[in-house]
């Protein structure tokens, strides 16, 4: 079996609960840590706060970061073969 062809099987496969919630999760689990540490410690307490609490805002900011990126020919992608844009102008 290629690995195209494994690549194509995986996919299929119906997601299970912690593919879906497994990082929504952790990162709540984080955030719960954050706000403990800031009610119940000081000095470390807050450091460890500001590091959880702040770890929603730096993903909101990487997926808004990849998704604004400009979308050049990078590995797997060569210039004129197939893909949306290819189609669109007629050379795919």
């Amino acid at each position: 079996m290629s690995a195209r062809r494994a690549a194509s099987a995986r996919a299929r496969r119906p997601a299970t609960w912690r593919t879906v919630f497994g990082a929504p999760l952790l990162v709540g689990a984080a955030t719960l840590v954050g706000l403990a540490s800031a009610l119940f410690f000081e000095g470390t307490g807050w450091v460890v706060s500001w590091a959880t609490l702040s770890l929603p805002l730096g993903l909101v900011a990487w997926h808004l970061w990849r998704g604004l990126a400009p979308r050049g020919s990078g590995p797997g992608r060569a210039a004129g073969r197939g893909g949306a844009a290819s189609r669109r102008e007629g050379t795919g």
